[in-house]
């Protein structure tokens, strides 16, 4: 597997149930909204 793979497949993997692997997919989006969004502003200014 590559490393890249999102780490809610990972999970999957161990057993856990998919609803975590869902809200961490979830997150991970999120952060990396925040992440555009922050060098937009940057970029902006």
């Amino acid at each position: 597997m590559r490393p890249s793979a999102s780490s809610g497949e990972a999970k999957w993997e161990k057993g856990q149930s998919p609803e975590v692997g869902m809200r961490n997919s979830e997150k991970k989006q999120r952060a990396e909204r925040m992440a555009k969004s922050l060098e937009g502003e940057k970029l902006g200014r």
